[in-house]
């Protein structure tokens, strides 16, 4: 599980954001807002987003009227909820036959204590690999005995291309290595991705913005090294793509 606390003050919309992980959002203070299709939620101070991997929407966050927008995002490996599923007392969910949807949840008390243990477990240098990983099975059980079950249908190959290239965007990879990685050759790996309407080039860009996004959101750190830190050969480039991606510079995300 990763977790990541979100702060901005300035109001702004993600173009087409594309959930790549089952993961939860936690609305501290402001509000989201999700449209997809002819779809909206809004997700109040104090509310969760669910936030299922594959959804694609805008989102939009709104500061308060006084002080920023803040939230906690929580994401959950694959197999993570595939373990804790097994254990879980509560039925299994068949597969899904499509991604799920967003949705918002208000959480009661018990609820948000587990999300801070299971935060606060998973930032304590002596906390156990179990400890962990039973802070996060809690989690995920209060979830599904609140209606909320992340499929557990394995990852397709552009979700496992996605994982691969994570591991470290700023790597110059090339279809080759990828391919290699999958076992196959360049022209086949080519070829399953594009029957699924998608190509390594794309993939590959997305992961150094999702990741640059996610920096710019958690960190405090200078554009141009989150440029360098994702993969790309300058800071305008990056701003370039980012802008031409979510639709604003990251300096938007940058307090004045």
């Amino acid at each position: 599980m990763f977790s990541a606390q979100l702060i901005t003050r300035q109001a702004h919309t993600l173009h087409r954001l594309v959930i790549s992980m089952d993961s939860v959002i936690w609305v501290r203070q402001g509000h989201k807002t999700v449209t997809s299709g002819e779809r909206e939620w809004r997700i109040a101070a104090g509310s969760l987003l669910i936030a299922p991997r594959g959804c694609v929407g805008n989102v939009t966050n709104t500061p308060p009227v006084q002080g920023p927008y803040q939230a906690l995002a929580l994401g959950f490996p694959l197999a993570l909820i595939q373990e804790a599923a097994t254990a879980a007392s509560a039925p299994p969910r068949p597969p899904a036959a499509k991604p799920l949807d967003w949705a918002s949840l208000r959480p009661d008390a018990e609820l948000l204590a587990a999300i801070e243990r299971a935060c606060a477990t998973q930032q304590r240098p002596d906390a156990s690999a179990r400890l962990q990983w039973l802070r996060q099975a809690e989690l995920l059980e209060l979830l599904a005995l609140a209606g909320v079950r992340f499929a557990t249908t394995p990852l397709s190959l552009p979700e496992q291309l996605w994982q691969h290239l994570s591991t470290d965007p700023a790597q110059p990879w090339t279809l080759a290595q990828a391919a290699a990685h999958f076992a196959c050759s360049p022209s086949t790996l080519r070829r399953k991705l594009a029957a699924g309407g998608s190509a390594f080039s794309d993939i590959l860009r997305e992961v150094r913005l999702e990741r640059g996004l996610g920096l710019l959101q958690t960190t405090q750190q200078p554009i141009g090294l989150i440029a360098h830190e994702v993969g790309f050969a300058s800071a305008s480039r990056f701003a370039s793509a980012f802008r031409a991606r979510y639709g604003f510079l990251p300096s938007v995300l940058r307090d004045k």
